[in-house]
């Protein structure tokens, strides 16, 4: 039987375990926060993180994922914290679509740039409530990236119906 207030199924098998190494993660980093002695978390709460990132915890893998891409040290760091960006992302937690929504619309060695997968991860992220998402999908959409693109220039001479593919 589970313990009350834990979700089953959020964390694969494990459930309540990694909820409980996640929700110790949290006030671990909120703990050196207010200690103001850095922002990127200490080796402890990272390891956590992992912890339960590793054991499918969708809101370790998107914070631990952030972390790591933002703020890694080497290109290693980095490319481990896309990975777990995209897990929770394609689990559906908004901020790890959100992130990899901004991702893709970076320029950066691991990740080509495409507007129109950034547009995809925001979508979904705004569709969630994501209110950053949401306004970064409006930028997005009012550049110049995503307007159509004619596919074949030539059926515009003749009154054909254009193809037409997004960019």
């Amino acid at each position: 039987m589970e313990p009350s207030g834990f979700s089953k199924g959020t964390s694969g098998q494990r459930g309540w375990l990694t909820d409980i190494i996640f929700q110790l993660a949290q006030r671990v980093i909120l703990f050196e926060r207010d200690r103001n002695e850095s922002y990127f978390p200490s080796t402890l709460s990272l390891k956590l993180l992992k912890y339960a990132a590793q054991y499918d915890h969708i809101q370790a893998q998107s914070q631990l994922g952030g972390f790591l891409f933002t703020m890694g040290v080497g290109q290693a760091d980095k490319r481990n914290g896309l990975e777990y960006i995209k897990q929770a992302a394609k689990a559906g937690e908004s901020q790890a679509q959100f992130m990899l929504g901004q991702a893709y619309r970076e320029d950066n060695p691991l990740l080509p740039r495409s507007d129109r997968l950034s547009a995809h991860w925001l979508t979904l992220a705004a569709d969630k409530g994501h209110q950053a998402a949401a306004e970064e999908l409006r930028e997005l959409r009012q550049s110049e990236s995503l307007k159509p693109v004619i596919k074949n220039p030539f059926k515009a001479s003749t009154n054909a119906p254009l193809e037409v593919e997004p960019a």
